[in-house]
């Protein structure tokens, strides 16, 4: 019965694109952009929580993400600074309010009760704790711990906010967030951050996705901006002593760095690894894309650049290979019914992936088996947060390429994969909440949402990816 509900839904789904191949790309991403901005609204001030705590997800079992995560949480307020642009009225009025008088306060107080927690192992790494209740208190129960990204993004959202603050003519305001001589005052969170950053950056810690502990691409990356970042501010906020100091550590970062660049070259995600799962043997993963995205300062590892390319290309061919759902997608509806059986799947092994990708769906790696968090799946699926990534970088490649055609294929590969997206968010003309809604995952198969529901992580990918598809 799975298998023919699964066969139907991809049909369904190979129809929508077939059948509309004029749909007005900008209405309808720019629609979903708005819906998006609403959508990481709600997570933000509803549920019940403590002001300023920012929920992964409301999802509350299988998976349970009613947490609030540094990183996640950092992450969505820098791309909602870096995006204000495409917000309406209410929603930039909403946001800059919740960032000034809610988050920044709860993420001092998390600082300081990460460091006062007395249940954890290394304590001079605890302002690395990944996550926190929604009440603001330190998740105490065994995780994988410490996560040195999340001080880092932290830091880089607060340095934003801190900006905008200088330019809006109040640079007092950005002198007390930025802090004093001593980064271990009750007030000064963004330079208790980078202190801890610049100190520890060498410390095996575990990745973005939780896994692995070791030494991270992403991480690294995360790092190094941040401390570029710091740096700006502190020669802006006349502390010359420090921006030396950052400087010299994000310099030692950068050579690190660029030790990730293997033989094969392609970009590892992560090297000298102490700990965590073992599955993933190629060592590729979309993280190494998310940082060249995310954290782009100085023009290092861009996505244009050779080992990002090749890394991206890599990962094009295992998703294709990994997810059933990209074989059925890049065929016609007419093509799957008239080859049934074992034809089917013997045709669909032997295709070759078409390199634009466009059409494509994409995962965290292809040896990933977190399916999120439902019984008797053993399989890993594509993501929307990934998937999205994977857009940007091509529309992101669009805006450095000199040659016109190249340009406008990367920006047409980069809009029809958002588009291919929309086609699994649920829509209709009721005001259900369901609708326009992201969750983590998609399942490989039966292209149902999987994992957890209203991610706010995937509300803030695809508000980046469409930001820079739509410009």
């Amino acid at each position: 019965m799975r298998f023919i509900l699964s066969f139907i839904l991809a049909i369904f789904f190979g129809l929508q694109t077939y059948a509309n191949p004029k749909i007005e790309t900008q209405n309808i991403l720019e629609q979903q952009v708005q819906t998006a901005f609403a959508k990481i609204r709600k997570n933000f001030s509803g549920y019940g929580v403590k002001s300023g705590i920012i929920i992964a997800s409301p999802s509350t079992e299988a998976p349970k993400y009613f947490y609030h995560w540094t990183r996640d949480a950092g992450l969505t307020v820098l791309f909602l600074l870096q995006n204000e642009a495409l917000m309406n009225d209410s929603d930039r009025d909403f946001f800059n309010n919740f960032i000034g008088d809610n988050w920044v306060y709860v993420e001092m107080g998390m600082q300081r009760a990460a460091i006062q927690n007395t249940t954890l192992k290394k304590r001079e790494l605890a302002l690395g704790e990944p996550k926190f209740n929604v009440n603001g208190s330190v998740y105490t129960l065994g995780w994988g711990r410490p996560q040195t990204d999340g001080p880092a993004i932290r830091a880089l959202a607060m340095i934003k906010w801190a900006q905008k603050l200088i330019a809006q003519g109040k640079t007092t305001q950005a002198e007390v967030l930025y802090g004093s001589e001593n980064p271990q005052q009750l007030y000064s969170p963004i330079k208790m951050d980078l202190e801890f950053i610049a100190k520890y950056w060498k410390e095996s810690s575990y990745d973005l996705w939780e896994e692995v502990e070791g030494q991270h691409f992403f991480t690294l990356m995360a790092i190094r901006s941040a401390l570029i970042q710091g740096a700006n501010l502190a020669d802006r906020l006349s502390d010359g002593g420090a921006a030396g100091y950052y400087r010299n550590k994000a310099n030692e970062v950068t050579s690190r760095l660029k030790d990730f660049v293997n033989a094969a070259g392609f970009v590892d995600t992560t090297q000298r690894q102490t700990d965590g799962r073992t599955e993933k043997v190629s060592n590729l993963d979309t993280a190494v894309l998310l940082a060249s995205l995310y954290f782009q300062d100085e023009g290092f590892f861009p996505v244009s650049d050779a080992a990002v390319l090749k890394t991206r290309l890599l990962l094009q061919n295992k998703f294709y290979e990994t997810y059933p759902i990209n074989q059925w997608q890049n065929r016609s509806p007419m093509d799957l019914f008239s080859d049934l059986g074992k034809k089917i799947w013997s045709t669909l092994t032997d295709r070759a992936p078409n390199n634009s990708a466009r059409n494509y769906l994409f995962g965290r790696y292809s040896e990933d088996v977190y399916n999120g968090g439902v019984e008797g799946r053993n399989y890993s699926n594509p993501w929307f947060i990934t998937s999205a990534a994977f857009a940007e970088s091509f529309c992101q490649q669009g805006r450095v390429e000199q040659d016109p055609d190249l340009r406008q294929k990367y920006f047409t590969a980069g809009n029809d994969l958002l588009k291919r997206l929309l086609n699994f968010v649920p829509s209709g003309n009721s005001d259900s909440d369901a609708n326009g809604g992201m969750s983590e995952q998609i399942n490989r198969h039966d292209v149902l949402p999987q994992g957890a529901r209203d991610l706010t992580w995937s509300y803030s990918s695809f508000i980046r990816a469409a930001s820079t598809c739509l410009n």
